[in-house]
């Protein structure tokens, strides 16, 4: 829609003073609560008090279902790149790569992880999913998914 510049000025001007008006009503309704300066008042922290302790026993746990042991976070940061077979090196080991999620907020077992190196890494997050992902590297659906089934496969043959 093509508007005039007087149309323009015009609707600039009415977004001036409707953020004008809001900035006004925020500090009456400040003042009102007793902030003098018309700031927002805040209810100040305790001193010595814990914020929210986590429960270490629980982090631990949800770190070895997430990744799973230590000896199997260290063989899988010393596989190659699932994706492009790169090679890990000292500076630079494979990244721990889940391929799924088990929900909001929630990573999958370790069971669906991959060895990626840190571009490909950057890529599956960058694409979103690994259905993106798979699309953009021109691999077959579930290819991911085959590797993670592959790669933990691999893993429990070592023990």
């Amino acid at each position: 829609m093509n508007r005039t510049p007087e149309q323009r000025a015009r609707d600039l001007e009415k977004q001036r003073e409707w953020e004008r008006r809001s900035s006004e009503n925020r500090r009456a309704k400040a003042r009102q609560r007793g902030a003098s300066n018309g700031a927002l008042r805040r209810t100040p922290m305790q001193r010595g008090k814990k914020i929210n302790a986590v429960n270490a026993k629980r982090r631990k746990a949800e770190r070895e279902r997430a990744y799973g042991p230590k000896a199997r976070r260290d063989w899988l940061t010393s596989e190659p790149c699932a994706t492009c077979g790169a090679e890990p090196w000292e500076g630079a080991p494979s990244q721990q790569s889940h391929i799924t999620t088990d929900g909001t907020g929630r990573k999958a077992d370790a069971d669906k992880l991959i060895a990626q190196c840190d571009p490909c890494h950057r890529a599956f997050h960058a694409a979103g999913s690994a259905a993106a992902f798979e699309e953009a590297r021109g691999l077959a659906p579930g290819t991911l998914a085959e590797m993670a089934a592959d790669t933990d496969r691999r893993y429990r043959d070592t023990l």
